[in-house]
């Protein structure tokens, strides 16, 4: 299974291998992650309300 990822999430596992993607030009979309049916917490889900409203104003710019 392969997938595309950022250099620095391959910085714990140094079994895996990086192979550039030379002259690609590829835009993210960036998402929170934990474990499921986890219950967020009140801090968890005012970090994720601000991460939002971040990501919304700068794409809007």
């Amino acid at each position: 299974m392969a997938t595309i990822v950022s250099r620095s999430a391959l910085a714990d596992h140094l079994s895996l291998i990086a192979i550039p993607l030379e002259g690609l030009s590829l835009q993210r979309t960036p998402g929170l992650l934990w474990p499921e049916g986890q219950v967020r917490t009140p801090m968890t889900a005012a970090f994720a309300a601000i991460v939002r409203r971040v990501a919304k104003s700068m794409a809007e710019n």
